[in-house]
């Protein structure tokens, strides 16, 4: 990889997750997402030499430079995580698939980091996926046939795993949005990919169960933002696949 695919796709990367980290903290807060950018604490508008992704949390020591108030990790981290897979995505993916996964994987991060916060997976967020995924299976950088089978199997799956616990403990413990962010990843990796990400999220899930039943107390009604888990698994599975899985 030479220089420039190094660094024309990580600015590109850098620059969408600075526009998904705002994506992440007004969109449940109801904030609108047209608007220059804003210190949530005084309400100064940021300048745009102040608001270089990255670079300017590292220059002003993680502060807004008005008031000195602590910036939120979240922005440095999703520009980052954004920088890093547009690297790898173009680098080491052709032009189609390329685009289908930082496209996907934007949608899943946004989802991601909101379902851990708020226990919500916004279904608009879902269709864009959606789109990106048909839009992929009608110039061929998916196959159809995978697609419609993952995404069938998944839902299939899931939504007997819900009827089967509702049975059993006569409350819901999956909720249908995450059993739709699950019809999307079928789609998205098929069968097998769906498999995974279900075995691993589950046992993040119940590892991060555990972790805080320790820390705050038992209660076995502790909602699990398993979608947070899958949205990751999900990338995760894209990358160990090019790699390992062949």
């Amino acid at each position: 990889m030479n220089v420039l695919n190094f660094v024309f796709p990580g600015a590109l990367g850098a620059i969408s997750g600075s526009f998904l980290a705002t994506v992440i903290y007004r969109l449940q807060r109801g904030i609108s997402l047209v608007g220059r950018s804003k210190c949530p604490y005084c309400g100064c508008v940021i300048q745009f030499y102040r608001n270089v992704p990255i670079l300017s949390f590292l220059f002003q020591k993680g502060r807004c430079a008005y008031c000195g108030h602590k910036i939120s990790l979240l922005y440095p981290v999703v520009e980052l995580v954004g920088m890093i897979l547009w690297i790898w995505a173009f680098g080491c993916l052709d032009v189609e698939n390329a685009i289908l996964f930082v496209w996907v994987s934007s949608v899943l991060i946004v989802i991601g980091f909101i379902d851990g916060e708020y226990l919500k997976i916004p279904l608009f967020l879902m269709l864009l996926a959606a789109c990106g995924i048909f839009v992929a299976v009608v110039v061929g950088a998916l196959e159809w046939r995978m697609v419609l089978v993952g995404g069938v199997f998944a839902f299939v799956f899931l939504s007997g795993v819900r009827a089967m616990y509702y049975r059993i403990r006569g409350v819901e413990g999956l909720g249908f949005g995450d059993i739709l962010l699950g019809t999307l990843i079928g789609g998205w990796l098929g069968v097998r990919g769906f498999l995974f990400v279900i075995i691993a999220s589950s046992t993040m899930g119940l590892m991060w169960f555990i972790l805080v039943s320790i820390r705050c107390g038992w209660d076995r009604n502790r909602k699990i933002p398993f979608g947070t888990f899958m949205s990751a698994i999900s990338i995760f599975y894209v990358v160990m696949k090019f790699y390992f899985i062949k």
